[in-house]
């Protein structure tokens, strides 16, 4: 397997809530970091992949959940929310292969 595929198991690590390597689903084989990789002396981790989704994905999703629902106004906010936690979860659930 892969290193870029290895998952972390959080440590004391700030990062870990928002880390892919802790926050993802795995699927079959599971390999981990020994020892998490963060260093509370640079406070960074050479390994963190990001979990949230990108501005623009999340834009992209808002747009299509706001037009099938018939374009309503004044809920651009709740749509937002509604993309940005769909893309969390579809990010965080689909294992290893969406690195």
């Amino acid at each position: 397997m892969s290193s870029n595929k290895c998952m972390c198991s959080g440590g004391h690590c700030p990062q870990k809530d928002s880390c892919l390597r802790f926050t993802g689903a795995v699927y079959g084989r599971q390999d981990f970091f020994v020892v998490p990789p963060y260093s509370p002396v640079t406070e960074e981790c050479v390994y963190y992949l990001d979990d949230r989704p990108t501005e623009n994905a999340i834009r992209k999703q808002a747009n299509k959940l706001w037009k099938h629902d018939g374009c309503p106004e004044g809920k651009e906010m709740d749509y937002w929310m509604q993309a940005e936690t769909y893309l969390l979860e579809l990010k965080r659930n689909s294992g290893l292969s969406y690195f």
